[in-house]
């Protein structure tokens, strides 16, 4: 079973972050885990061990799942653009692999595109200000619902809330 609710939850991410969670996005239930990641990820593993390991990061909107963690980090100045450099050199002979840096409300957030066994996934990452606490997930979507996807990720980002 799938809850959800009219209003907006904030969930604690760590002392450093907290996320609105946008109305339209829905928790999975643990129970539904393992249907949800037959359904959506068939046979690809990673992406089902992923969801199967941290049920309470794993949301829906519509027919997307939206899987979202987070991790106190070493401080790096810039460690956005490193990663992107490493990500774009391992994945050069992808070609269904982009990523660029945008603006979300405020944030920095590395968000990159590609399709892995069939299945359309946009990524993402964005850090505080301090550039010691860092969100990261993903996006699975049918490909027909990429601007939908991208309207989920935007909600996702603005909701995002750092300590001070």
């Amino acid at each position: 079973m799938i809850s959800s609710s009219c209003m907006a939850q904030r969930i604690a991410l760590s002392k450093s972050a907290t996320l609105e969670i946008p109305n339209q996005m829905i928790k999975v239930s643990k129970s539904n885990i393992s249907k949800i990641a037959s359904e959506k990820f068939g046979k690809t593993k990673f992406l089902i061990g992923t969801i199967k390991r941290y049920p309470d990061k794993v949301f829906t909107v519509g027919e997307m799942v939206i899987f979202v963690n987070s991790a106190e980090i070493t401080q790096q100045k810039g460690i956005l653009k490193v990663q992107k450099l490493a990500s774009d050199d391992t994945s050069q002979h992808d070609k269904t692999y982009s990523s660029k840096i945008v603006a979300i409300d405020g944030k920095d957030v590395l968000v990159a595109n590609r399709i892995v066994e069939g299945i359309n996934l946009m990524t993402f990452t964005t850090f505080n200000p301090s550039e010691n606490f860092c969100i990261t997930g993903f996006i699975q979507y049918p490909q027909k619902d990429y601007a939908k996807a991208k309207a989920a990720l935007e909600n996702l980002i603005s909701g995002i809330k750092y300590a001070n």
